[in-house]
C-alpha cells in the first residue's frame, strides 16, 4: 500500500528507492522467513497417532513473531521517514550527482563563458526547428488525409 501510495503521489521512477531499499529488503524477508517456519512448525504439532510437542521450535516461532513485531515497528518509522519530500529529494540529488560525477569526471563548478551558453542555445533553437520540420513530415506521411 506504500509503494502504491508512493508511485501515485511521486511517481513511478521513484518507488524503485523504496524498493532497493536494504531495510525494506530485510523487514520483508524476515517476514516471509518467520511465516514460513511458522506453518511449517505448525505442520508438526500432534501429527500422527504420537502426541509430540516440539517446545522448542515452538519457542523459536514465538521469539521469530515478536522480533518480527519489532521490526514492523521499525519498517513504519522507515518507511515514513523515507516518504517525505526532504528524504526523497536527497536520494535523488545524491544519485543525480553521483551520475553526472561518473559521467563528467572533471570539474563542473568553472562556468563555461556566453560563448558556449550561446552555442548552446542556438544548437537547441536549430534542433528544434529541424525536429518540427521532421515531425510535420512524418504527419503528412502517416495520415495525408487530415494533414492537408
Amino acid at each position: 500500500m506504500v509503494l502504491t501510495l508512493a508511485s501515485q503521489q511521486y511517481g513511478p521512477r521513484l518507488v524503485k528507492n523504496f524498493i532497493e531499499d536494504r531495510p525494506s529488503q530485510i523487514v520483508i524477508g524476515s517476514f516471509a522467513a518467520g511465516f514460513i517456519y511458522s506453518i511449517l512448525i505448525m505442520r508438526n504439532i500432534h501429527s500422527g497417532d504420537v502426541n509430540f510437542v516440539p517446545h522448542l521450535s515452538i519457542l523459536v516461532a514465538v521469539l521469530s513473531a515478536v522480533m518480527c513485531i519489532g521490526m514492523m515497528i521499525y519498517f513504519i518509522h522507515h518507511i515514513s521517514v523515507a516518504i517525505q519530500v526532504q528524504s526523497i529529494m536527497e536520494r535523488v540529488h545524491n544519485d543525480l550527482s553521483g551520475l553526472v560525477d561518473a559521467v563528467f569526471p572533471g570539474n563542473l563548478s568553472e562556468p563555461l563563458g556566453w560563448g558556449w551558453a550561446a552555442f548552446v542555445w542556438g544548437y537547441a533553437l536549430v534542433w528544434f526547428l529541424v525536429s518540427d520540420q521532421i515531425k510535420l513530415l512524418a504527419y503528412r506521411f502517416l495520415d495525408p488525409i487530415k494533414a492537408t
